[in-house]
């Protein structure tokens, strides 16, 4: 009977311990996931001063090449906005798409006065050619908007940032050479 006992408690004890091994997984994960959406939001957040928050996007895709000791590198976000006023009227705000030539081929690669500009970021690939919508190009370094952006003087940190009206997407693309 004493057997049986210590088996059943032992079965009670590594029950109780999966169960809270898989919370603690739980809650680390929602935790970090929780963190890295939030650095995104105070990131877009701070360049563009349009207020995201927790509840009114959706992060669809992140990637950060930054690294090292300078962190020269590039990152894109691209995320849903849910239904809210207050973010889609400051965007509003911004330019109207399609971007410029220059804005058009710093993205997408092409030619220009006889010079072929290549497309050599894999991050830039994943941004499409939007025709509708809202673009707002900014000077990181000088934290304001470059209004006239020009190829043959673009700042070394820049962000370029595109609104997808039709689908509610922003593509958050930013350069930091």
């Amino acid at each position: 009977m004493n057997k049986i006992k210590n088996i059943s408690e032992t079965i009670g004890v590594i029950t109780v311990m999966f169960i809270l091994s898989i919370c603690t997984g739980y809650y680390v994960l929602y935790r970090i996931t929780l963190n890295e959406k939030l650095a995104i939001i105070q990131d877009i957040n701070s360049i563009t001063k349009i207020n995201l928050t927790s509840s009114n996007i959706e992060i669809l895709y992140s990637k950060n090449t930054h690294s090292g000791f300078h962190g020269d590198g590039e990152k894109l976000e691209i995320i849903n906005i849910k239904n809210n006023a207050n973010v889609e009227k400051k965007l509003e705000e911004w330019n109207d798409l399609p971007v410029t030539e220059d804005l058009n081929i710093l993205l997408y690669g092409g030619t220009r006065n006889n010079i072929q500009y290549e497309n050599y970021s894999e991050l830039k690939k994943n941004i499409p050619k939007l025709q509708s919508g809202k673009y707002i190009v900014i000077d990181k370094q000088a934290e304001k908007e470059i209004e006239n952006f020009n190829l043959d003087n673009k700042p070394k940190n820049y962000a370029i940032i595109m609104y997808d009206k039709t689908n509610r997407k922003i593509y958050f693309y930013s350069s930091d050479i």
